[in-house]
């Protein structure tokens, strides 16, 4: 894909695609590749070799702390404060490039630009809360090199177009990434004259802005992702995003905020009808993250600081991509010291199934991860950037509502996650869905997970509908503890070319507790507290019910509570969920945040 994905950040690779046979179908709930072959493709179909066993599950992480903002600037003693007649590109620009906090209050109209500033020192832009820039559809606004710190704060930005790069023969592998980001891009890499610093934003909107397309590197014909970011290009920096509002943004990977090798936290921000969709290069590095791409982790040479992605108390509504990650993609390399965090989170109506059109070709990754698309790299390390250390992997208590995919997890699609501390619980599914009718591979209507080894604990799995495969769940190569979860209503064909569709297809592989190397099935293994209703088709046909404690009993649900954040499904009295889970031994808090004791509800809502 981009930079981080080869020895250097001038050649980039194609994604990391491990498998050699990706026509090995894992749909038909009949059978599927061993346990111990888990190294996954990204074609969700199957698998390559023994890299890893049932002993590739570690125990899950403790939960961080949640949803923990940043603070903005103290703008108390401005450098300089821009108002009235000062209200005109001429004297923000003069202000801004000069650096130092600018407060800038200019309520009565956007200010327009025709080219964008370059911020070459510390710059904290204050827009008061009623200022807005724009790029009258023409221009990028900021530009950030390696050294200092962009801080924008109480500001809209709007209408901003960044450079075009099809067609550009200037546009190499040595300079692309200064055609990234529709609005801002900042750049913190080693130029051999500076390097580091990050972007931090508190209460920043940006709307209506757009990158220009990807390209090809005109010698070499290398693939350049020019077309990232549709607000945001962050090239190997820290970006820290609270508070802030992304909407309707356009871009060929990213929709809103792209990045490579950077440090991020985005929390209590709204990212609301973003796209990213193919452009007219043929680059084939397209399509992914409606909302937010990341290519990588790592940041610098031999740096070994935590490389975090945290994403907490967000709401991701109506983002599209055409190939995965409706909301959001995130690529990174196993054993880099990288920690996933997605906690809190809203995920609603977001679709990665924009341009996919007719059967689902054998090989592709079009279509998975309605709102979630995570993809690990298992094999590929980056010389240059030896980052080292344990992985963590967090997914709780998330909502996901409503999304599709057209071919895997219509929620979410996570690929190859083992040797790493890994958590996936108190999460809501409901309604989500997978859209192809081609049964040669895919599923999961809630959530796809192929090559995964961790505990699947105390989720609540509720009208979710696939039409190929597995209406809640679908497990391909891998093995997970499946505890504590409850299955309601998850529609799917049973059989292929049979057209009956049943309500009971909440899980496509039987429990196997033998991790003997036979290709019995994805490995469960210490299984219990599970509630599946119902448990057989309507035409008598037991279903997978793996670590059953009820079966068949409505859970009595109540009706969805709006007013949580996330929302949440709460079970009302009398439900035989109940107390009627398993003690685990790193259980979590629900949904809400409601702590639970050694007799837990079954699902991801403990009842008062």
């Amino acid at each position: 894909m981009t930079a981080l994905r080869s020895t250097s950040w001038l050649v980039p690779l194609l994604m990391a695609c491990s498998a050699t046979d990706p026509d090995a179908s894992d749909g038909d709930g009949s059978g599927g590749p061993s346990a111990s072959s888990a190294t996954a493709s990204a074609t969700g179909m199957g698998s390559t070799d023994d890299t890893a066993d049932s002993g590739g599950h570690d125990p899950p992480p403790p939960l961080p702390a949640v949803c923990d903002g940043i603070d903005a600037q103290d703008i108390s003693n401005p450098t300089v404060s821009i108002a009235g007649a000062d209200c005109n590109e001429a004297a923000i620009r003069s202000a801004v490039e000069a650096g130092g906090t600018i407060v800038v209050d200019c309520p009565d109209a956007p200010v327009v630009f025709t080219s964008q500033m370059v911020i070459d020192s510390d710059t904290v832009i204050d827009g008061s809360g009623v200022t807005v820039f724009d790029g009258g559809g023409t221009t990028r606004l900021l530009y950030k090199g390696p050294g200092p710190t962009l801080w924008l704060q109480n500001l809209t930005i709007q209408n901003a177009q960044g450079p075009e790069a099809l067609g550009d023969a200037s546009v190499t592998q040595a300079n692309w990434f200064d055609w990234a980001g529709g609005a801002v891009v900042v750049q913190c890499h080693d130029n051999s004259f500076d390097v580091g610093g990050g972007l931090f934003a508190k209460n920043f909107t940006c709307t209506d802005s757009r990158t220009g397309q990807h390209t090809r590197d005109p010698e070499t014909n290398q693939i350049l992702d020019t077309g990232s970011g549709g607000c945001v290009y962050s090239f190997m920096c820290t970006f820290h995003c609270d508070g802030c509002d992304f909407r309707d943004n356009h871009a060929t990977l990213g929709g809103a905020v792209a990045t490579l090798g950077a440090k991020v936290q985005v929390t209590g921000t709204s990212c609301i009808g973003n796209q990213a969709r193919f452009d007219d290069s043929d680059n084939d590095n397209q399509g992914y993250g409606g909302c937010y791409y990341q290519d990588g982790t790592e940041t610098a040479p031999g740096e070994d600081e935590l490389n975090y992605v945290r994403f907490c108390g967000n709401r991701f509504e109506d983002n599209v991509a055409d190939v995965a990650g409706g909301t959001m993609e995130l690529f990174y390399r196993q054993g880099t010291h990288t920690s996933f965090e997605f906690q809190q989170n809203l995920c609603r109506n977001n679709h990665a199934d924009g341009a996919a059109q007719g059967p689902v070709q054998s090989g592709s990754v079009v279509g998975q991860g309605g709102c979630l698309y995570v993809y690990v790299d298992t094999e590929t390390h980056i010389d240059w950037a030896p980052d080292v250390g344990p992985d963590t992997f967090v997914v709780s208590r998330n909502a996901f509502i409503d999304n599709t995919a057209l071919r895997l997890g219509g929620g979410a699609a996570i690929y190859n996650i083992w040797d790493t501390a890994a958590r996936l619980d108190a999460n809501l599914f409901v309604g989500n869905g997978v859209l192809t009718e081609d049964q040669s591979a895919g599923g999961g209507g809630g959530l796809g997970l192929i090559g995964a080894f961790f505990p699947v604990e105390s989720n609540t799995f509720v009208d979710n509908t696939a039409n190929n495969w597995s209406g809640g769940v679908h497990l391909g190569a891998g093995g997970v503890a499946l505890r504590n979860n409850l299955f309601l209503r998850n529609a799917a064909h049973t059989s292929e070319g049979d057209p009956r569709v049943s309500e009971a297809e909440h899980i496509n592989w039987k429990l196997d507790e033998t991790d003997d190397g036979q290709d019995n099935g994805f490995l469960v293994f210490e299984s219990g507290g599970n509630l599946f209703s119902p448990s057989a088709t309507a035409w008598g046909e037991p279903r997978p019910s793996p670590g059953a404690a009820v079966l068949d009993a409505d859970p009595l649900l109540g009706v969805l509570d709006e007013l949580a954040f996330p929302p949440a499904l709460p079970l009302l009295p009398g439900s035989p969920a109940i107390d009627a889970g398993v003690a685990t031994e790193a259980a979590g808090p629900d949904i809400r945040g409601q702590a639970r004791d050694d007799r837990p509800d079954i699902g991801c809502y403990e009842a008062p």
